[in-house]
């Protein structure tokens, strides 16, 4: 697989599911010792859970942890890439966070694992209009692989002009989205 063309205007992270990929701390202290990272889940309610959840790191097109995510099948398959026109961390990260968990309209919190592929692929084609504008306020595009192996890109400028995206870090779903999500 090729390494996802990213625009340099852009501002990318890999959010990798760390609890399926084994010593990756010494993968990207290897691959690049300067690089950012950082939980995904640190100061958000699954905190407590850090450790054992998924990780952000900064990319960029030559990343070698890019292309050593493009070359391990194994890396593919747990992780994203989400790319977003913020070039301001703080704000992506605000909303990347804020999806952790989810909220059904009658008030239920659930885990949230966006960032793996295999949801990925369902939320895709489920979520209303009004959900994936919503999902995607701050992000540009989401380069996930399939279950066929073949790179997919869910580009949020597929949203129409009507749409309005949220104003709050929390995402809401209808109970239809919710009971095809769990199915």
């Amino acid at each position: 697989m090729k390494t996802p063309d990213i625009d340099h205007t852009k501002y990318s992270l890999l959010l990798v599911e760390t609890a399926q990929v084994t010593d990756f701390l010494y993968q990207i202290y290897t691959l690049s010792p300067l690089c950012q990272w950082g939980y995904l889940y640190k100061g958000t309610p699954l905190d407590h859970l850090k450790e054992h959840g998924p990780i952000w790191i900064e990319v960029e097109q030559d990343s070698p942890i890019l292309q050593h995510q493009q070359k391990d099948l194994h890396w593919r398959a747990n992780s994203s890439l989400v790319s977003s026109l913020q070039v301001d961390r703080t704000k992506l990260m605000a909303h990347l966070k804020g999806l952790v968990t989810i909220h059904t309209t009658s008030g239920e919190h659930w885990l949230f694992r966006y960032h793996h592929p295999s949801v990925l692929m369902k939320i895709n084609q489920i979520l209303t209009a009004q959900e994936r504008s919503n999902f995607t306020a701050e992000i540009m595009s989401i380069h996930y692989e399939h279950y066929d192996h073949s790179e997919r890109i869910w580009r949020a400028s597929n949203i129409t002009a009507t749409e309005t995206p949220k104003t709050s870090n929390t995402l809401s779903l209808s109970p239809n989205s919710m009971e095809h999500l769990l199915a």
